[in-house]
């Protein structure tokens, strides 16, 4: 199985360095830790163009245990170890820019360095570890080494063996598949209840939904029922009201007329100069009501009794003989 070597460099350090007296400070260091956010490139030299390839990746960093220091296992390409190693580039140092959401610290890349020495002397390569490629390479190196401030001297207190190491990588493999088989059912339940609730929820809303129609169109029958009735007493009312104004073939006329006109309702009436809400049905009746009574001819509408009640009438014989 393939294998690749993690170094865990010192990155950077608190204090102040280079000619210009750049400063960094246990708060630079916290923010290094806490925005880092996947593997950071590593390249030759700081200065390169966007086409450069890169020679490594920093795959994860940690405060030491004071927060005096960044850490940080790398893992160089094939090129890339061989410039370390041979000793043609075996310095280096970080770019760590501030973002703009927040002007916190992020970790933009590792440069390793040849000719020109880094801005921050004596950053010490930790420790060095092999490992295969199916072994979590973060937790190898975080576990493989804590700096805490003290650089002491490089151990190697791996005594496994060979059989012993593959025996492991294979229990690694089948811990990780059944964790995989598991997080599959685990998501095939999940989605078996959500979508249990969506169809419970779903036939509680229409059950609530045929209730509420059902409401309403008893409602809307009952209002208009009460309409209905109201509009029958409005125009008995009407009826009544223009009965001994009219003959009773134009009074059937005004009647037909007044159905159509009760359905109008109030609509804006002019009289004068001046405009009022007028009921259109109210309307047609105070017209009516209103209406001269014709002439009628004869004196059938006069009351020739002595009295007006005319119980004792003019005895017109007795009256004629004393002329």
């Amino acid at each position: 199985m393939p294998q690749k070597k993690i170094r865990t460099l010192e990155l950077a350090r608190v204090g102040k360095w280079g000619l210009d007296g750049s400063e960094i400070t246990r708060k630079d260091i916290a923010e290094l830790a806490e925005t880092f956010s996947g593997k950071r490139p590593v390249i030759v030299g700081h200065d390169v163009t966007d086409r450069a390839p890169k020679f490594g990746d920093v795959i994860d960093i940690w405060s030491s245990t004071d927060g005096n220091s960044i850490i940080g296992p790398v893992i160089f390409s094939e090129i890339g170890d061989k410039l370390y190693e041979g000793g043609y580039y075996d310095g280096w140092s970080i770019s760590m820019p501030r973002r703009s959401k927040d002007g916190k610290r992020v970790l933009h890349h590792l440069a390793i360095l040849g000719a020109i020495p880094p801005k921050i002397p004596g950053l010490e390569e930790l420790s060095q570890v092999a490992v295969n490629f199916s072994t979590n390479t973060k937790e190898a190196a975080k576990s493989r080494y804590q700096f805490s401030g003290q650089i002491p001297e490089k151990e190697d207190n791996d005594t496994m063996t060979d059989e012993e190491k593959k025996a492991m990588d294979e229990k690694d493999a089948e811990i990780a598949e059944l964790e995989k088989e598991n997080k599959s059912l685990k998501e095939q339940v999940a989605a078996k209840q959500a979508a249990t609730e969506v169809a419970a929820a779903a036939a509680e809303a229409a059950v609530e939904t045929d209730s509420s129609d059902d409401k309403f169109s008893d409602m809307q029958k009952q209002l208009g029922e009460l309409k209905a009735a109201r509009r029958q007493e409005r125009l008995e009312g009407f009826a009544r009201d223009i009965a001994e104004k009219l003959p009773a073939g134009i009074a059937d006329k005004a009647k037909t007329l007044a159905g159509h006109v009760e359905a109008v309702g109030a609509f804006d009436f002019s009289d004068n100069g001046k405009t009022e809400k007028r009921d259109a049905l109210w309307l047609l009746g105070e017209v009516l009501r209103n209406w001269p009574q014709p002439v009628k001819t004869g004196a059938s509408n006069f009351n020739y009794g002595d009295n007006i009640n005319g119980e004792n009438p003019i005895d017109w014989a007795a009256a004629a003989k004393k002329m």
